[in-house]
């Protein structure tokens, strides 16, 4: 165990805190404020920092685990809505190379407890070069995450996960 995934980390997100993250990532990725107590505009943050924390705090396999349990289904379709905003339309996206890679590889460190429970989510897929059908055939989670991987800025985190 690495000293990042010992029980007292203060990585460790309580309920309260995945649910506030949660809430904050679907309020960015909206482009949408908070009204009220502890409220924010809609440009006090940013998405690409949203993915970039929710990608650290995952490498706690704690809060891997919590996540999946509580919201699980909602941070992944947001997962893979960004990361198709940017494999699907790069040149018209308003996400980087880096921003697709958090999100990408947040999906890849949800995937330790597996998506079974989510549909949309293909359990496994060929990359580019090894099925030609995969294009015509699979469905269109399938067909971001190979988009993605045929990206010509893709970094290797990105291409890792």
């Amino acid at each position: 165990t690495v000293s990042a995934n010992l029980d007292d980390s203060p990585l460790i997100m309580s309920d309260s805190d995945i649910e506030l993250l949660l809430e904050l990532l679907i309020n960015t990725s909206h482009r949408r404020g908070k009204d009220g107590p502890g409220g924010y505009s809609s440009a006090t943050f940013t998405l690409k920092y949203i993915l970039f924390s929710l990608r650290c705090l995952l490498t706690h396999l704690k809060n891997q685990q919590a996540i999946v349990e509580k919201v699980g289904p909602k941070v992944n379709c947001l997962l893979i809505k960004a990361l198709a905003e940017h494999a699907l339309d790069p040149e018209n996206s308003t996400l980087d190379a880096e921003s697709a890679e958090y999100a990408c590889f947040s999906l890849y460190l949800q995937s330790n407890y597996g998506f079974e429970e989510i549909s949309f989510l293909p359990s496994s897929f060929a990359p580019p070069g090894q099925d030609q059908e995969i294009e015509e055939t699979s469905d269109l989670a399938t067909k971001i995450l190979v988009s993605y991987l045929k990206l010509s800025n893709i970094r290797p985190a990105g291409r890792h996960a």
